[in-house]
This record gives structure tokens, C-alpha cells and sequence, in this order.
């Protein structure tokens, strides 16, 4: 059995019956997430921003036991995330898991100084306000004390979704420079190691996993013989 299986099996026996809220989980490494959880059999809330993209992305999601809630709201919108909260509470059953996924990227190719400040403030709601940031989440998780909240942190390295196409405003040279002597990750590998995380007793606590290529040795140094080396 492939590990991806025994991971999703372990995962069934696991967190089967539990709900997950995947936000900007229809698309890239969120879809893949959603689909994780859904074959482990648990209740999945999948949100994003377009609820036709949302619901074109439930009706290819495989089958599982658990049901599936879609909800279409601007995460970066206080007002709009205090509704979409209020109707996840009404209709779904209560929310064992939050994967803060949501994040994007516009025109990053470009000095910030030549950046449009609508995208920077564009980008700035959502991966600030929306999925907040690392150190944000380490004070949370000391405010948490007293509680029985685990909160992680999965730290993604070069992953081949769009992401990268919609930060190089969908210049294809300009992607394909970012995956150039790499092997990229797929979001279905950062989907495993999120529900690796989570598949730890309650005693344990993942707080920080960072999943890279193997040629990527950190941010700064890539090893670029490791792709003919290993063909």
C-alpha cells in the first residue's frame, strides 16, 4: 500500500465524522486539501470567493461519508466573514478543524515601488487580515492556553498551483522560470503533511512542519545538480 494510502486510511479511523473548514479550498493546494479530509471521511466547509467555481469543485470531489458545505464569501471582509460564520453555525455541525489556506499573490514580479497599492492592499487583506501570518499565530497559540485549541502552522516551499502563474500576472516564461531546475512540490503533498499534523495524539502538538523539494535546501541555496543526479 502506497503511503498516501495508509495516510488516508490511519486519517479514516482517525478524524472520520469530524468537520473541517478549508478556506480558499477549491483551488491549488486548498482543493487538494478538501479532497484529503473528504476521502478520510469527514465533514468538509469549503469556502472561497466565486460559489460557481465552489460548486463546480464539489461535484468532482470524490465520493465519502461525510457531507459537504461550499460558502462563497471575501475572507479580507469582516462584515462578509461574521455572515458566512453566522451561517456555517446554522447549517453545518461544529468545526473540529480550521485550515487557514487562503492566500495569493498579484504582480510580485515587480519592485514593490512599481507595485499598484489596489493589488499590495489586495494581497495584504487576505494573506494578513484573512490567513494572518506565522508570527500571529504563534501569539494565538499562547492565547489559546487554558483551551483545548492546537494550532499549527504548515509552511509550503515551491508548490506547482496557480498561484505563481496569477503572482507573475499568467506571464508563462516568467512561471516556468520559478519551477526552472526543481522539481516542484504538488498540492497533494502539502495536503498530506497537513493531515499528517493533524493526525497527531492531542498531546502532540506539530507547531511548525516546513515541507520543501529536496533540491531546495532552504530559501536562499538550491541544489541544482540534484535533478541530474537523480534523473
Amino acid at each position: 500500500m502506497a503511503s498516501s494510502e495508509m495516510l488516508v486510511k490511519m486519517a479514516g479511523m482517525a478524524l472520520k465524522g469530524q468537520t473541517v473548514l478549508v478556506t480558499g479550498g477549491s483551488g491549488g493546494i486548498g482543493s487538494a486539501i478538501s479532497k484529503l479530509f473528504r476521502q478520510a471521511g469527514c465533514n468538509v466547509i469549503i469556502t472561497g470567493t466565486n460559489q460557481e467555481k465552489l460548486d463546480n469543485f464539489v461535484e468532482q470531489l470524490p465520493e465519502g461519508e461525510g457531507k459537504v458545505f461550499s460558502y462563497a464569501f471575501d475572507i479580507s471582509k469582516k462584515e462578509e466573514v461574521d455572515a458566512a460564520i453566522a451561517k456555517t453555525a446554522e447549517d453545518c455541525p461544529p468545526i473540529d478543524i480550521l485550515v487557514n489556506n487562503a492566500g495569493f499573490a498579484l504582480a510580485a514580479t515587480k519592485p514593490f515601488w512599481e507595485q499598484d497599492f489596489k493589488d499590495v492592499a489586495a494581497v495584504l487583506g487576505v494573506n494578513l487580515h484573512g490567513a494572518a501570518l506565522e508570527g500571529f499565530s504563534n501569539v494565538l497559540r499562547q492565547e489559546l492556553s487554558g483551551s483545548n485549541i492546537r494550532l499549527l502552522v504548515n509552511r509550503p516551499g515551491i508548490v506547482e498551483t496557480e498561484f505563481h502563474a496569477r503572482r507573475s500576472e499568467y506571464d508563462e516564461k516568467a512561471t516556468a522560470a520559478v519551477f526552472e531546475v526543481i522539481t516542484p512540490l504538488q498540492a497533494e503533498d502539502i495536503a498530506q503533511s497537513v493531515l499528517w499534523q493533524c493526525l497527531q495524539p492531542e498531546r502532540i502538538s506539530v507547531v511548525l512542519m516546513e515541507t520543501l523539494s529536496t533540491s531546495v535546501r532552504s530559501l536562499y541555496e538550491i541544489d541544482r545538480e540534484w535533478e541530474k543526479r537523480n534523473q
